[in-house]
């Protein structure tokens, strides 16, 4: 439990042990037991609270839940020889914890029956070996005890999973919002300067022509005064055409305030942003498909994978767009093409691009390349 801070729920648990394996030690002292005795309980105590503070919070591999799980089954050895050399059934305590702990790494209904068969040696042990009369009902109590455990661990889990859900919604809205304001923003300054082109472009021009066939027509006193007009006209329509031109000449849809603002705060994942495009993306399909993209991946590795880093690269080569996603999770299944993965692919070649996957030894990598200005 101890992987990286102490929190409430680890100072909970350490000043748990202290009080059942400090106070057991006493009451064992008061029975004369033997030195022998004495050294292999306080061994056991130790070993047990050795192994379950440092039992981490999360999962990232299969490997560290096979080391985990290893770590249980030992910390349950230490409880079944305490429940043998201790007659206090109250040593039940520690499987409660470990019940607790258990219930973070694999499915509830699972941790449900092993709570109930980790509780019939502690039955068979007080009833037959230390002859306790009601040895059943001190283990159907703490059984009570470790549902109890089991429906908190439950709730938190469900608790922290719609947090996490309403946090990622919040960073995709964001996201989307950001892109759809510079979308429109794009969208409204090519609108205006195709005004400013079809529109005053086309009187200036009109105007300068009539105002040359003015100058061809009149006196020799207007003529100046025609002349001047004529080049104001003419400077009128190239500062109309510069500020158009300068209209149409921007950067394009700027994708990187979106893709970092659904990055921030991501839970467990450190993501590596690497944006090596020079300009925008002119294309709102091409954008959007980008963002959406990298959405569905940082969701597929959350819910799929124990990756815990990953590297998104956007650059541009050859008239095309291209984004790498790679992380470092591991998966115990195959990869199955589902919704996620066929959306993708679907989002991808109805914009003319490709897309393709691979699983590694290291982790996931998806690549996707889109023709520049393909709408």
């Amino acid at each position: 439990m101890i992987a990286s801070r102490l929190t409430l729920e680890h100072l909970a648990a350490l000043l748990t042990w202290l009080l059942v394996s400090s106070g057991t030690l006493l009451l064992m002292l008061r029975r004369d037991t033997s030195d022998s005795s004495l050294i292999a309980i306080s061994v056991l105590f130790l070993l047990f609270g050795a192994l379950a503070m440092s039992l981490p919070d999360e999962l990232h591999s299969p490997a560290q839940k096979k080391r985990c799980m290893l770590q249980i089954g030992l910390c349950y050895l230490c409880v079944l020889g305490l429940f043998a050399l201790v007659p206090f059934s109250f040593v039940a305590i520690f499987l409660i914890i470990l019940v607790a702990q258990i219930a973070f790494y694999i499915p509830i209904k699972t941790v449900l029956i092993l709570s109930m068969l980790a509780m019939l040696p502690m039955w068979l042990i007080y009833q037959f070996y230390w002859q306790h009369g009601a040895a059943w009902i001190s283990a159907l109590l703490y059984w009570s005890f470790c549902l109890f455990a089991i429906l908190m661990v439950a709730a938190i889990q469900r608790e922290t999973a719609a947090r996490h859900a309403a946090e990622q919604a919040n960073r995709e809205l964001k996201a989307t919002q950001l892109l759809l304001s510079d979308a429109s923003r794009f969208s409204e300054r090519h609108r205006i300067a195709q005004e400013l082109h079809d529109v005053m472009g086309h009187h200036l021009t009109v105007l300068s022509i009539h105002l040359q066939v003015a100058m061809r027509q009149s006196s020799e006193p207007l003529t100046p005064q025609l002349q001047q007009c004529y080049q104001l006209a003419r400077l009128l329509l190239a500062d109309v055409r510069q500020s158009v031109y300068d209209m149409n000449d921007n950067h394009g849809l700027d994708i990187d305030e979106a893709i970092r603002q659904l990055l921030d705060g991501l839970p467990r994942l450190r993501v590596a942003w690497i944006n090596e495009l020079k300009a925008g993306i002119d294309n709102v399909q091409q954008a959007e498909a980008i963002l959406r993209i990298t959405q569905e991946a940082i969701s597929n590795a959350l819910r799929h994978s124990t990756a815990d880093q990953m590297q998104v690269v956007l650059s541009r080569a050859d008239q095309q767009l291209r984004l790498r996603i790679q992380d470092n999770g591991e998966t115990a299944t195959p990869i199955m093409e589902g919704q996620g993965l066929t959306g993708m692919r679907r989002r991808i070649e109805a914009l003319s691009g490709q897309f393709s996957y691979q699983r590694q030894a290291d982790g996931f990598t998806i690549v996707i390349s889109l023709p520049e200005g393909t709408a």
